[in-house]
């Protein structure tokens, strides 16, 4: 049997730490709103058993959140990554919300 060198181990728990650390808060925000769903729902009613579309419905709200925190990071991101020939028009992502934004 083979086993994983522990200093391969390090390395992919470093490579993974990036994307951790990025994807875990916005995953955050997904079941926050997926819980305000659940409760909107059943107002205050703890024993409720909800329907597979109040499930569906309550997921849509966490989209929602997820979406309203995404959105714009990834356009600053969109716009910083096309700059990839000549002068750049943007010299950061706080250049690109300036632009944006104004």
């Amino acid at each position: 049997a083979a086993s994983l060198s522990p200093i391969l181990f390090l390395r992919l728990i470093s490579a993974s730490q990036s994307s951790h650390s990025v994807s875990m808060p916005i995953f955050a925000v997904n079941f926050l709103g997926y819980s305000h769903g659940k409760s909107l729902q059943t107002m205050g009613q703890k024993d409720k058993v909800l329907s597979p579309l109040q499930h569906g419905l309550a997921g849509s709200l966490g989209g929602l959140y997820m979406t309203v925190l995404i959105a714009p990071g990834e356009r600053i991101k969109c716009l910083l990554q096309i700059q990839t020939t000549g002068k750049a028009k943007y010299s950061g992502p706080m250049d690109v919300i300036k632009a944006v934004v104004s």
